[in-house]
Protein backbone atom coordinates (compact mmCIF):
# COMPACT_ATOMS: atom_id res chain seq x y z
CA UNK A 1 0.00 0.00 0.00
CA UNK A 2 1.31 3.34 -0.63
CA UNK A 3 0.86 6.54 0.77
CA UNK A 4 -1.45 8.36 -1.37
CA UNK A 5 -3.73 5.18 -0.80
CA UNK A 6 -3.41 5.57 2.84
CA UNK A 7 -4.36 8.91 2.27
CA UNK A 8 -7.11 8.29 -0.28
CA UNK A 9 -9.89 9.36 2.06
CA UNK A 10 -8.80 13.54 1.87
CA UNK A 11 -9.85 13.57 -0.84
CA UNK A 12 -12.69 16.13 0.13
CA UNK A 13 -12.67 18.84 3.11
CA UNK A 14 -12.55 17.81 6.37
CA UNK A 15 -11.71 14.21 6.14
CA UNK A 16 -10.33 12.39 8.70
CA UNK A 17 -6.18 11.39 8.75
CA UNK A 18 -7.35 7.85 9.06
CA UNK A 19 -4.30 5.92 10.81
CA UNK A 20 -4.57 2.10 8.89
CA UNK A 21 -3.67 -0.77 11.41
CA UNK A 22 -2.95 -4.36 10.54
CA UNK A 23 -6.32 -6.28 10.01
CA UNK A 24 -7.85 -7.86 13.37
CA UNK A 25 -10.81 -9.59 14.15
CA UNK A 26 -13.52 -7.23 15.83
CA UNK A 27 -15.11 -8.57 18.97
CA UNK A 28 -18.16 -10.52 18.73
CA UNK A 29 -20.71 -8.32 17.54
CA UNK A 30 -23.68 -7.95 20.54
CA UNK A 31 -26.46 -5.95 17.76
CA UNK A 32 -27.95 -7.97 14.66
CA UNK A 33 -26.30 -6.96 11.56
CA UNK A 34 -28.73 -6.06 8.16
CA UNK A 35 -29.77 -8.71 5.78
CA UNK A 36 -27.18 -8.73 2.61
CA UNK A 37 -27.50 -10.34 -0.39
CA UNK A 38 -25.55 -12.72 -1.45
CA UNK A 39 -22.80 -12.23 -4.41
CA UNK A 40 -20.76 -14.04 -7.11
CA UNK A 41 -17.35 -15.00 -5.42
CA UNK A 42 -14.51 -13.08 -7.28
CA UNK A 43 -11.11 -14.68 -8.02
CA UNK A 44 -9.45 -12.53 -5.25
CA UNK A 45 -11.29 -9.99 -2.86
CA UNK A 46 -9.27 -7.46 -1.04
CA UNK A 47 -9.75 -4.30 1.04
CA UNK A 48 -6.61 -3.09 -1.36
CA UNK A 49 -7.49 0.64 -0.80
CA UNK A 50 -7.42 0.39 2.90
CA UNK A 51 -10.54 2.38 5.12
CA UNK A 52 -11.24 5.86 5.03
CA UNK A 53 -13.23 8.19 7.83
CA UNK A 54 -15.10 11.52 6.21
CA UNK A 55 -17.54 14.07 6.76
CA UNK A 56 -16.62 13.86 10.70
CA UNK A 57 -18.53 16.22 13.36
CA UNK A 58 -18.82 15.92 17.01
CA UNK A 59 -21.67 13.38 16.54
CA UNK A 60 -21.35 11.39 13.34
CA UNK A 61 -19.00 9.95 10.83
CA UNK A 62 -18.87 8.42 7.35
CA UNK A 63 -16.91 4.77 7.14
CA UNK A 64 -16.14 3.13 3.68
CA UNK A 65 -14.38 -0.12 2.41
CA UNK A 66 -13.95 -0.14 -1.26
CA UNK A 67 -13.72 -3.74 -2.35
CA UNK A 68 -11.16 -4.73 -4.73
CA UNK A 69 -9.64 -7.73 -6.66
CA UNK A 70 -5.69 -6.81 -5.53
CA UNK A 71 -3.60 -4.25 -3.37
CA UNK A 72 -1.72 -3.78 -6.36
CA UNK A 73 -2.02 -1.08 -9.32
CA UNK A 74 -3.89 -3.09 -12.95
CA UNK A 75 -3.06 -0.47 -15.39
CA UNK A 76 -2.72 2.47 -12.71
CA UNK A 77 -6.02 1.20 -11.19
CA UNK A 78 -6.91 -1.17 -8.16
CA UNK A 79 -9.92 -3.12 -10.28
CA UNK A 80 -12.73 -3.67 -7.77
CA UNK A 81 -14.82 -6.36 -6.46
CA UNK A 82 -18.66 -7.18 -5.28
CA UNK A 83 -19.31 -8.39 -1.60
CA UNK A 84 -20.39 -7.44 1.41
CA UNK A 85 -18.28 -5.35 4.47
CA UNK A 86 -19.16 -5.32 8.01
CA UNK A 87 -18.42 -2.47 10.55
CA UNK A 88 -18.21 -2.75 14.20
CA UNK A 89 -17.66 0.68 15.96
CA UNK A 90 -16.70 1.44 19.72
CA UNK A 91 -15.24 3.83 21.84
CA UNK A 92 -11.45 3.09 22.24
CA UNK A 93 -11.97 4.05 26.12
CA UNK A 94 -15.46 1.77 27.08
CA UNK A 95 -18.07 4.31 28.55
CA UNK A 96 -20.95 2.90 30.49
CA UNK A 97 -23.47 1.18 28.66
CA UNK A 98 -21.45 1.14 25.51
CA UNK A 99 -22.02 -1.65 22.99
CA UNK A 100 -20.38 -1.91 19.70
CA UNK A 101 -22.26 -0.59 17.28
CA UNK A 102 -22.11 -2.82 14.22
CA UNK A 103 -23.73 -1.77 10.46
CA UNK A 104 -23.52 -3.87 7.10
CA UNK A 105 -23.51 -2.39 3.80
CA UNK A 106 -22.84 -4.00 0.55
CA UNK A 107 -20.03 -3.26 -2.69
CA UNK A 108 -21.48 -3.61 -6.27
CA UNK A 109 -20.69 -2.12 -10.03
CA UNK A 110 -23.31 0.62 -9.13
CA UNK A 111 -21.36 2.09 -6.72
CA UNK A 112 -17.98 1.25 -7.80
CA UNK A 113 -17.53 -1.54 -5.34
CA UNK A 114 -17.53 1.06 -2.09
CA UNK A 115 -19.33 -0.10 0.89
CA UNK A 116 -20.34 2.66 3.44
CA UNK A 117 -22.10 3.69 6.55
CA UNK A 118 -22.91 6.25 8.51
CA UNK A 119 -22.76 6.38 12.61
CA UNK A 120 -24.32 8.35 13.79
CA UNK A 121 -25.12 9.18 18.06
CA UNK A 122 -21.39 9.38 19.01
CA UNK A 123 -19.84 10.80 21.74
CA UNK A 124 -18.02 14.18 20.93
CA UNK A 125 -13.96 14.77 21.24
CA UNK A 126 -13.96 10.49 21.67
CA UNK A 127 -11.73 8.83 20.41
CA UNK A 128 -13.16 5.58 18.38
CA UNK A 129 -11.86 2.07 17.10
CA UNK A 130 -13.45 0.90 13.90
CA UNK A 131 -13.24 -2.55 12.99
CA UNK A 132 -14.00 -4.51 9.55
CA UNK A 133 -14.60 -8.15 8.29
CA UNK A 134 -15.68 -8.18 4.41
CA UNK A 135 -16.11 -11.36 2.04
CA UNK A 136 -18.01 -12.31 -1.03
CA UNK A 137 -21.44 -13.01 1.41
CA UNK A 138 -22.54 -12.55 4.87
CA UNK A 139 -21.32 -16.13 5.98
CA UNK A 140 -18.38 -15.69 4.40
CA UNK A 141 -16.08 -12.63 6.57
CA UNK A 142 -12.63 -12.22 7.00
CA UNK A 143 -11.01 -9.38 9.31
CA UNK A 144 -10.57 -6.42 6.95
CA UNK A 145 -8.72 -3.20 7.59
CA UNK A 146 -9.22 -1.42 11.24
CA UNK A 147 -8.79 2.32 11.49
CA UNK A 148 -9.06 5.08 14.56
CA UNK A 149 -10.14 8.22 14.78
CA UNK A 150 -11.68 11.28 17.47
CA UNK A 151 -14.90 12.93 16.58
CA UNK A 152 -14.92 16.75 17.13
CA UNK A 153 -15.35 18.03 20.23
CA UNK A 154 -17.98 20.68 19.45
CA UNK A 155 -18.77 24.01 18.87
CA UNK A 156 -18.80 24.58 22.71
CA UNK A 157 -15.72 22.74 23.83
CA UNK A 158 -12.21 24.82 23.78
CA UNK A 159 -10.34 21.69 23.76
CA UNK A 160 -7.37 22.18 21.18
CA UNK A 161 -7.56 20.25 18.07
CA UNK A 162 -4.77 19.59 15.23
CA UNK A 163 -5.01 19.57 11.44
CA UNK A 164 -2.93 19.52 8.10
CA UNK A 165 -4.45 21.62 5.13
CA UNK A 166 -3.18 20.08 1.88
CA UNK A 167 -3.58 20.75 -1.94
CA UNK A 168 -2.03 20.19 -5.22
CA UNK A 169 -1.69 16.31 -5.32
CA UNK A 170 -1.33 16.38 -8.94
CA UNK A 171 -0.84 12.68 -9.41
CA UNK A 172 0.07 12.40 -13.58
CA UNK A 173 3.03 15.23 -12.50
CA UNK A 174 4.25 13.39 -9.78
CA UNK A 175 4.72 10.44 -11.69
CA UNK A 176 5.79 12.01 -14.91
CA UNK A 177 2.98 10.50 -17.37
CA UNK A 178 4.34 11.10 -20.37
CA UNK A 179 0.32 12.03 -22.11
CA UNK A 180 0.87 15.72 -20.42
CA UNK A 181 1.41 18.01 -23.51
CA UNK A 182 4.31 20.47 -22.65
CA UNK A 183 3.29 23.33 -25.16
CA UNK A 184 -0.09 23.31 -23.66
CA UNK A 185 1.08 23.37 -20.14
CA UNK A 186 3.47 25.74 -20.92
CA UNK A 187 0.69 27.88 -22.28
CA UNK A 188 -1.78 27.67 -19.40
CA UNK A 189 0.95 27.73 -16.40
CA UNK A 190 3.57 30.16 -18.03
CA UNK A 191 5.80 27.87 -16.80
CA UNK A 192 7.64 24.88 -18.14
CA UNK A 193 6.39 21.51 -17.21
CA UNK A 194 8.90 20.23 -14.00
CA UNK A 195 10.59 17.06 -13.90
CA UNK A 196 8.83 14.15 -12.17
CA UNK A 197 10.00 12.94 -8.85
CA UNK A 198 12.62 10.66 -9.16
CA UNK A 199 13.67 9.46 -5.36
CA UNK A 200 14.33 5.96 -4.53
CA UNK A 201 10.65 5.62 -2.52
CA UNK A 202 8.81 6.90 -5.74
CA UNK A 203 6.21 3.63 -5.97
CA UNK A 204 5.03 4.54 -2.21
CA UNK A 205 4.19 8.17 -3.57
CA UNK A 206 4.10 12.12 -2.30
CA UNK A 207 6.51 11.66 0.61
CA UNK A 208 5.30 15.02 2.47
CA UNK A 209 1.63 12.26 3.01
CA UNK A 210 4.46 10.14 5.16
CA UNK A 211 5.53 13.21 6.76
CA UNK A 212 1.53 13.86 7.52
CA UNK A 213 1.21 10.44 9.35
CA UNK A 214 4.03 11.33 11.49
CA UNK A 215 2.09 14.20 12.57
CA UNK A 216 -0.72 12.22 13.85
CA UNK A 217 -3.45 14.99 12.98
CA UNK A 218 -6.79 14.61 14.22
CA UNK A 219 -8.10 15.99 10.76
CA UNK A 220 -7.25 16.32 7.22
CA UNK A 221 -8.51 19.23 5.12
CA UNK A 222 -8.29 19.64 1.24
CA UNK A 223 -8.50 22.54 0.15
CA UNK A 224 -8.73 21.25 -3.77
CA UNK A 225 -7.06 20.00 -6.58
CA UNK A 226 -6.41 16.92 -4.64
CA UNK A 227 -7.81 15.03 -7.75
CA UNK A 228 -6.81 16.36 -11.66
CA UNK A 229 -9.44 14.79 -14.00
CA UNK A 230 -7.54 17.21 -16.84
CA UNK A 231 -4.41 16.30 -16.49
CA UNK A 232 -3.23 15.19 -19.01
CA UNK A 233 -5.81 17.64 -21.16
CA UNK A 234 -5.94 14.48 -23.85
CA UNK A 235 -7.58 12.13 -22.77
CA UNK A 236 -9.57 13.35 -19.79
CA UNK A 237 -10.60 11.42 -17.10
CA UNK A 238 -14.44 10.63 -18.35
CA UNK A 239 -15.03 7.48 -16.72
CA UNK A 240 -15.12 6.34 -12.56
CA UNK A 241 -11.93 4.18 -14.10
CA UNK A 242 -10.24 7.02 -15.63
CA UNK A 243 -10.88 9.41 -12.86
CA UNK A 244 -8.76 6.81 -10.21
CA UNK A 245 -6.56 6.40 -13.17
Amino acid sequence: MNRFQILIGCLCACFLSACIDSPEPPPAPTTESAALPVVDQPEALMAGMGIMMGELTDRSALVQVRLTTTDKLVDCDVPGAAGVVEFTLQPVVELESTEPIVKSASADAVRDFIARVEFTDLQPGTDYVCTTRFGADAESLEPGPTAHFQTHPGAESDKPVSFVVVTGMNYAKFHGDDRIDKKIHLANNNTKLAAAYSGPDKHLGYPSLESILKLKPNFFVGTGDNVYYDTPKEPRAETVPEMRQ
